[in-house]
């Protein structure tokens, strides 16, 4: 599961399944630009899919580490104990490359000013 918004302040998530053959399927995308992204909210929208598909059939969910889709997948482990909860770690190394390079921009931009 993911969610972004796009130029039009439509929020949109995505919903992957990854096969035990690395295979990936677009499951679903939503439109939850009027809904509330509660951890609440999105846990019960990952039930209705783990209904359908089969909650036997998933052994973790993948998110990043927002704090609602975090909850969301405490949520859904607490109820279903064999899948693991898992966060993205490329997310992750992501947003650490981001703040680095953030930064190192910054400490060039001070020492071309003074030299």
């Amino acid at each position: 599961m993911d969610g972004w918004t796009n130029a039009n302040t439509t929020s949109i998530y995505n919903f992957i399944i990854l096969t035990p053959s690395h295979q990936q399927y677009l499951y679903c995308l939503r439109d939850f630009s009027s809904s509330h992204h509660t951890g609440e909210f999105l846990a019960s929208e990952v039930k209705t899919i783990l209904d359908k598909v089969g909650a036997n059939k998933f052994s973790a969910i993948v998110t990043d580490n927002a704090a609602n889709v975090r909850v969301a997948r405490e949520i859904i482990t607490r109820d279903h104990p064999k899948i693991l909860n898992l966060r993205y770690i490329a997310h992750f190394i992501n947003l650490i490359t981001k703040s680095i390079l953030g930064n190192i921009n910054k400490i060039l931009i001070y020492f071309n000013k003074y030299n």
